[in-house]
């Protein structure tokens, strides 16, 4: 199911009172939709995939023994900006789980709260990730059920591998299945040497034109 904008009251009804604050310019539609994802999750379980991830192949089979799913690639690359805490062990734009589970609902309530002290008031862009390492640090169940996420999708951030890399250069088979694309950044069909890139390839394969 794509959500958008248009659509997202119809699936997350908690989210139509919270969406006062794009109304009155507090805050932008990409930290609402870090509220949307947890209400949708929390009411209905499954999975949020940003746009912005590429699927190149299915869910494996060990995310369904988890009470919990995000991208979890462990690595610290030179310059990364983020927390390194954040970087390793989670990703805002990949969260999975069941119905009902007590994060979902703690993250809802944290972003309610918040607003409500602080209207407008931003600490931070990543303020998603602030409060998942909240729960992280403050309670022992969220923390071991992080750390019970084995390390995935160890290449999501190449994003220059769909740009420029033959097909030979594909990361499937070190069990990456999600990609990080950004609209900054627009995948190229061709490498520039006679190539096409993989997200040329991909294009082909599906007959995008």
């Amino acid at each position: 199911m794509l959500i958008t904008k248009d659509n997202y009251h119809d699936y997350a009804k908690r989210s139509v009172d919270f969406y006062r604050y794009v109304e009155h310019g507090a805050i932008s539609l990409t930290h609402f939709s870090d509220y949307v994802r947890f209400d949708l999750l929390h009411k209905y379980g499954g999975f949020w995939l940003d746009a912005t991830l590429l699927m190149t192949a299915p869910i494996p089979d060990f995310v369904n023994d988890l009470r919990l799913f995000s991208i979890k690639h462990g690595t610290i690359r030179p310059g990364e900006q983020w927390s390194p805490m954040w970087s390793r062990n989670w990703t805002a734009y990949c969260w999975g789980g069941c119905a009902g589970d007590p994060f979902f609902d703690f993250m809802l309530r944290f972003f309610e709260r918040y607003h409500e002290r602080e209207g407008s008031v931003m600490i931070d862009y990543f303020l998603i990730d602030r409060i998942i390492s909240v729960a992280y640090q403050e309670f022992v169940d969220v923390r071991n059920t992080i750390d019970a996420i084995p390390v995935n999708n160890v290449d999501v951030l190449t994003s220059p591998i769909v740009n420029t890399a033959s097909i030979n250069h594909r990361s499937d088979d070190n069990g990456t299945f999600l990609h990080k694309l950004s609209w900054k950044e627009p995948p190229q069909p061709d490498c520039g040497n006679g190539q096409r890139s993989w997200f040329g390839q991909l294009l082909d394969q599906y007959g995008i034109r």
